[in-house]
């Protein structure tokens, strides 16, 4: 039986105010078919449950493991562009806004996630962002490096 960290308790004996009567693991001696073919059923019911949940918990941590991936890896001094899915731009047109604004140096890092920027004081925002609002800036010898770190 699990118990709750909160009341010790099982959810069974919260309900109901007693523990259920659990069969042990040797199946008991009993004389009677039925309750022999009853214990038998409930024991491969609770193998096929016991199985489906862990099948379900290895989708759960596989289907997570994918949509989420390790994090990113963000150094203090890299340089960084910030999304500007939360910002508010001051732009006509919210869908010509650009995307990722920067880029910008990273200065502190002050957990494995979140990371404070050296961001233009014209921007009045907080300077600390998860690194789901960071894409890395690679510089590549054939296009020219392009500032966009002041938007309008």
């Amino acid at each position: 039986m699990h118990t709750s960290s909160a009341t010790n308790l099982s959810p069974f004996d919260v309900c109901y105010g007693y523990q259920p009567p659990v069969f042990e693991h040797q199946e008991p001696e009993v004389d009677v078919p039925s309750a022999q073919q009853l214990v038998r059923r409930c024991r491969r019911l609770w193998n096929h449950a016991r199985t489906a949940i862990q099948k379900a918990n290895q989708r759960y941590t596989t289907q997570h493991r994918r949509r989420h991936p390790p994090g990113r890896l963000f150094h203090v001094g890299d340089r960084v562009y910030l999304s500007t899915r939360n910002i508010n731009l001051k732009t006509d047109s919210k869908k010509l806004t650009p995307r990722f604004i920067g880029p910008y140096k990273i200065t502190h890092r002050l957990n494995p996630v979140t990371f404070r920027l050296q961001l233009p004081a014209s921007l009045r925002i907080h300077p600390v962002f998860h690194q789901s609002q960071l894409k890395h800036v690679f510089f590549s010898p054939l296009s020219p490096q392009i500032d966009h770190a002041n938007p309008h």
